[in-house]
């Protein structure tokens, strides 16, 4: 007679009932913890559930519902949304939105729509809080008409500076509001004859030192815009844009000095054929006759992929020379033409 296991034994096989294990992974996927209560496993189900998704709708709440973002078109890609679509169901709605909204066309970005406050990161107080979201469409309306009225009343670099310094007071945007009042700055003065073919740039004076150019846009005695900032005195921050500019026309003026001497003959006819990245390039080949693409890429700061494609443009227009046709070996050499200015 065949022995039986007994019911205390250690070792005895256990009779475990799944349900089909397919169904359970993508329900725990879809939704944390749902996988383990299809399968029995109610309180760690429940625990997955309440952990996972309370961490998931902090972030989500502490980044004012800005942080889940599906994007992976380049420059702005979103890698971090890789890690957030694993909390499943609240998660995906991002890539909808993204198909919605990134359909091929260009869009303006929309101005914020809750209050943000601008702190110091070192102690965390309240530097600046600009006006109520419901405010910024009215103030910025009022600011592109201004732009365009005082053109003709004012001198140019006035205009580009009180624009500068408003767009940055209205902060219509959750982010970039520095970067896009830098830019705005440079299209009003390259509009109006300021440009010098971007041979200057303004961002040089600023990065010089940072805390002076903060402490210059700091006006008003309060850090709130409605008690202080609206009407506050802006000649600190005329003064202090406006020796920007003297400084940064002073240095376009040595260095033409400085290249009128190193030139034995003028070359301004031959230059101005030349865009300003081949301008760039030109000091590559003043140091080596033979350059690379990764080079190019480099000083440009552009991808090397980029930078291919520019030296297929420029090897079309006979401004450089191919050596070599394999990628490792590939090579550039400055067209006869062109000696003359190295």
């Amino acid at each position: 007679m065949p022995d039986t296991p007994k019911q205390d034994d250690a070792f005895a096989p256990v009779d475990v009932r799944l349900r089909n294990p397919t169904v359970a992974a993508l329900l725990a996927w879809l939704w944390p913890g749902a996988g383990h209560i299809y399968q029995g496993r109610y309180g760690k189900g429940v625990l997955f559930m309440v952990c996972i998704l309370a961490i998931y709708f902090f972030g989500l709440a502490v980044g004012g519902g800005h942080v889940v973002y599906a994007s992976f078109r380049k420059p702005d890609v979103r890698y971090p949304y890789l890690a957030q679509v694993c909390v499943g169901l609240p998660a995906l709605p991002a890539i909808p939105q993204n198909w919605l909204v990134m359909d091929g066309k260009e869009h303006p970005s929309p101005y914020r729509d809750g209050q943000y406050v601008i702190k110091d990161s070192g102690t965390g107080a309240i530097v600046y809080m600009p006006p109520e979201a419901k405010d910024v469409p009215v103030l910025m309306n009022s600011l592109v008409k201004w732009i365009h009225h005082q053109k003709e009343e004012l001198p140019v670099p006035i205009v580009a500076a009180i624009a500068h310094y408003q767009f940055a007071t209205i902060h219509p945007y959750y982010d970039g509001n520095g970067r896009t009042a830098r830019l705005l700055t440079n299209i009003v003065l390259h509009k109006s004859g300021y440009g010098l073919k971007g041979i200057y740039s303004l961002e040089e004076y600023y990065a010089g030192d940072l805390q002076a150019y903060y402490a210059a846009l700091d006006v008003g005695d309060s850090h709130n815009y409605y008690t202080g900032r609206a009407e506050g005195d802006v000649t600190p921050w005329l003064l202090y844009f406006c020796s920007g500019m003297a400084n940064a026309f002073a240095n376009v003026r040595l260095q033409l000095a400085a290249a009128s001497t190193h030139l034995q003959q003028d070359h301004s006819a031959l230059l101005r054929e030349l865009d300003q990245r081949q301008k760039r390039v030109m000091s590559l080949f003043k140091k080596s006759k033979f350059i690379t693409t990764r080079e190019i890429a480099t000083l440009l700061k552009i991808h090397p992929r980029t930078a291919l494609n520019l030296c297929k443009k420029w090897l079309a227009g006979e401004f450089i020379i191919q050596h070599g046709a394999a990628n490792k070996n590939r090579k550039y050499e400055l067209a006869e033409r062109w000696l003359e200015l190295i």
